[in-house]
């Protein structure tokens, strides 16, 4: 009796022990270092369980695969090979992706929110309904790519290369796009407010129904850009440059365009109450149909333009040149055009009631067919 009380003791110990063991192989296999080769086996087979919580693999090759419904949260992928692989409800959440590869890839309803993504590459990816948020995504390259339902928010992209892409129905709010390349880049209805797009190149873009209110554009580049729709509300694009750009029924109430270059501009159907555009460059700009009430063009130079059917009440064109330039049943009451160079410019059918042009250069023919000439101060 007392041999088999010894032997019963002995198998419940040897069993704990096996089960320990196991216990400490998979604990090991899920929190520790795997290896590549592992990696990918355990991906591919269906059976394994799709949780990788806290792995570390070195350089992963997993390119050209299927990867869905998988976990890799608070993992170490750096430098990881994702490139045209299609991946889909997997979640990358805190995950540590510096320089990971996802060019050609395909992503849908994928999380990368508070990652670590310095260097990533997502050059000609499809990328929808994705989570970006609160991300460190600086120097991230997302030329080319297809971007829709993605939400950003909160995210760091500071030189970043979003050149050539194409983004719609997207979050950007609250978004430091600082020094980015935004070249060529498509944007159409996002939501860009509150963001930071200091010192950014968006030569050749094009934005429709965009929403930039309140956000940070000062010294940028947006040569040859098209807004079309858009909401430029109390932004900040000072010191920027927008030769040869176009807004088309923008709304820009008391943004700020102050020592920026508009050369060339064509801006139709559009509110821009309030913009500040002093110290501007403005030769042989358009304004078309505009709203321009309180408008401030102080100091700047805005020779060879045309102003056709705008409301200039109140502005104020103090010191401002426009010579050259046409105004054509333009809307000039209370208007406050002192020490204006008026030399060769022509105010034709517009409205000057109470405005004030004393102090300025005005040549012989500059009125015609103008009414309230009378109330008007010389």
């Amino acid at each position: 009796m007392k041999f088999f009380h010894v032997l019963i003791l002995f198998i419940t110990l040897t069993g704990f022990q096996a089960c320990s063991h196991t216990n400490t192989i998979y604990e090991s296999r899920r929190y520790s270092a795997v290896s590549n080769d592992e990696l990918n086996l355990r991906i591919k087979q269906t059976e394994t369980s799709r949780e990788f919580h806290g792995i570390r693999v070195e350089q992963a090759k997993l390119q050209n695969l299927q990867i869905q419904n998988i976990n890799f949260e608070h993992c170490s992928l750096v430098e990881a090979d994702f490139s045209n692989t299609y991946i889909e409800e997997v979640s990358f959440k805190a995950c540590d992706l510096r320089n990971a590869d996802f060019s050609g890839a395909r992503l849908y309803n994928v999380d990368f929110s508070k990652a670590i993504m310095q260097g990533a590459r997502f050059t000609d990816s499809s990328i929808e309904k994705t989570n970006f948020q609160d991300s460190d995504s600086r120097e991230t390259v997302f030329a080319n790519s297809q971007i829709k339902k993605t939400d950003f928010s909160g995210s760091i992209l500071a030189d970043s290369n979003l050149s050539g892409a194409t983004i719609s129905n997207s979050k950007l709010d609250n978004v430091n796009l600082s020094y980015a390349i935004l070249d060529q880049a498509r944007f159409s209805e996002n939501d860009i407010r509150f963001s930071n797009l200091l010192g950014t190149s968006a030569v050749g873009s094009t934005h429709y129904k965009s929403i930039l209110f309140k956000s940070n554009a000062s010294w940028s580049k947006f040569t040859n850009s098209l807004w079309q729709e858009s909401n430029l509300q109390v932004s900040d694009f000072s010191d920027s440059n927008f030769d040869n750009a176009s807004f088309l029924e923008t709304n820009a109430i008391a943004a700020r365009f102050s020592k920026s270059s508009l050369k060339n501009v064509s801006v139709v159907k559009s509110v821009f109450r309030e913009v500040r555009m002093d110290e501007t460059r403005l030769e042989h700009a358009r304004f078309s149909d505009t709203d321009l009430e309180l408008s401030n063009f102080e100091w700047s130079n805005a020779d060879d333009s045309q102003f056709e059917h705008c409301n200039l009440t109140k502005a104020i064109l103090v010191r401002a040149s426009f010579r050259r330039s046409n105004f054509n049943q333009c809307k000039f009451h209370w208007a406050r055009a002192i020490m204006v160079n008026f030399s060769d410019a022509t105010i034709q059918e517009s409205d000057i009631h109470k405005a004030d042009f004393r102090g300025g250069k005005i040549s012989a023919g500059t009125f015609t067919k103008t009414t309230n000439l009378d109330t008007a101060l010389f």
